[in-house]
């Protein structure tokens, strides 16, 4: 009777393309790994954490400095205020709950509100629960009242789906 030899599955490698590699590939695909754990990394958690997303911020930048150039000379000098104003910003549960209104008002940006929701904005009031954000504002002289899940992308006001 043959033994059969077993192949185990590997995770980590399941093509098998390391044993493709040469010596001096693998030494090139461990610095980058390196790198990309030890410097890259740690900025991708504190822009996560923190919501500091700048490729964003950076387009809708240039997308709000393009549409202010298409409009009329009579727009632009009517345009220093913000369209968008946070009336009341409530984040938590039916039991506990904190008023975010003045930090949601400091994060708005050309008009636009982008933020996650989660207790890095004020604290948790009620841990271990589910928590909602229920913003009412106004734009464009119109007042809304939206409610978004912990978690959730708040994007004001609501971007038109293409």
């Amino acid at each position: 009777m043959t033994k059969t030899k077993e192949s185990s599955y590997r995770w980590d490698d399941p093509l098998f393309l390391d044993d493709q590699l040469t010596e001096e590939e693998r030494m090139i695909r461990d610095s980058v790994r390196a790198f990309a754990q030890e410097k890259l990394q740690p900025r991708i958690l504190e822009a996560f954490r923190e919501d500091t997303r700048q490729a964003h911020v950076a387009q809708a930048t240039v997308a709000n400095t393009n549409s202010q150039a298409a409009r009329p000379q009579s727009s632009r000098a009517n345009s220093t205020a913000s369209q968008l104003e946070i009336l009341s910003a409530v984040y938590g549960t039916d039991n506990a709950h904190v008023d975010i209104t003045e930090d949601l008002k400091n994060r708005i940006r050309d008009d636009s509100l982008k933020t996650v929701v989660n207790n890095n904005i004020k604290g948790d009031p009620e841990f271990g629960q589910v928590k909602n954000l229920t913003i009412e504002y106004r734009y464009g002289g119109v007042t809304f009242t939206n409610q978004f899940r912990e978690g959730a992308l708040v994007v004001l006001p609501p971007e038109p789906t293409p």
